[in-house]
């Protein structure tokens, strides 16, 4: 017995058009996430020359749609010092940790924003 499905082809091809869609919203979503968590960050980040805040950056350091991965952060000899030591006082409102902790308080926005942009292309 044989059995012929007629356009077979034909939705895989549009199924696999709307995958690379989606993994192309993905990629465009996943960076505006970051920054997000970017201007989010700056808010916190302690400022005294303006060097470091002036650092911050937002990039693609994977692959293409659903491949992408996002890397936000500071490019500067002493981000990380700046950023781990929590013995060092930082006038209100910046603070140690001012990356992580928008990234740890603001998942649910972050998150929000991917989806909107995979589900909506905005």
């Amino acid at each position: 017995m044989t059995v012929n499905l007629l356009g077979v082809k034909s939705s895989i091809a549009s199924m696999e058009a709307a995958n690379r869609r989606m993994g192309k919203r993905f990629e465009k979503g996943a960076l505006k996430a970051g920054e997000f968590v970017k201007k989010e960050s700056q808010h916190f980040v302690p400022y005294d020359t303006g060097a470091l805040h002036d650092s911050a950056y937002v990039e693609n350091v994977g692959g293409k749609g659903w491949r992408a991965s996002i890397a936000v952060g500071y490019d500067i000899s002493y981000a990380i010092y700046v950023h781990e030591r929590l013995d060092l006082k930082h006038l209100s409102p910046t603070k140690a940790k001012f990356l992580e902790d928008v990234i740890r308080q603001k998942q649910a926005k972050i998150q929000a924003i991917v989806r909107k942009a995979i589900v909506f292309g905005v």
